[in-house]
């Protein structure tokens, strides 16, 4: 992914050594953070810049990436010994035809 930068100006960030947030600029670029700079630091042409003045920044609150189908699923029901992709698909194969609505 090539997308242009974007500064996230003057957020704030929570951190495991201080114990207010912290006002913080982030830098991010191909979907991933580059740089966390002290407010105010002048950059290249080119970045778009997002007022963050008063607003907290964080992970998301939500795992994007569940399986909802099989989220509630015993785990001695289904139990992935191998920890791999293809014995969780024989597993839930098993498992599957077993379970109701």
């Amino acid at each position: 992914m090539n997308t242009s930068p974007l500064l996230i100006r003057g957020g704030s960030l929570l951190v495991a050594t201080q114990s207010e947030p912290v006002r913080k600029d982030l830098l991010l670029g191909d979907g991933k953070i580059r740089r966390v700079l002290d407010p105010g630091q002048p950059l290249a042409a080119g970045v778009t810049e997002l007022d963050a003045s008063g607003l907290l920044i964080s992970p998301p609150f939500v795992e994007s990436h569940i399986h909802l189908d099989s989220a509630l699923i015993d785990a001695g029901q289904c139990n992935n010994q191998s920890g791999t992709l293809f014995e969780g698909i024989r597993n839930w194969g098993k498992i599957k035809p077993t379970l109701t609505v």
